[in-house]
This record gives C-alpha cells, structure tokens and sequence, in this order.
C-alpha cells in the first residue's frame, strides 16, 4: 500500500470516531 493510503487508513478512522465507526464506511470508500 501507499503511504498516502496508510495515511486514510490510520487518520480516517480515527477521526471517525474509532476503529469500528470508521473501518466500515472506509472500507465502502476504497475498493480493495
């Protein structure tokens, strides 16, 4: 991965609101 895609995986979430929160509309964002 990216640098920059490490940095929406790490930041996103976390100003998501979590883990949780965030990991699940992240991961509706960005196909893998």
């Amino acid at each position: 991965m990216e640098p920059f895609q490490v940095f929406f995986f790490i930041v996103l979430p976390i100003m998501a609101g979590g883990v949780g929160e965030g990991a699940i509309p992240l991961s509706m964002v960005m196909p893998r």
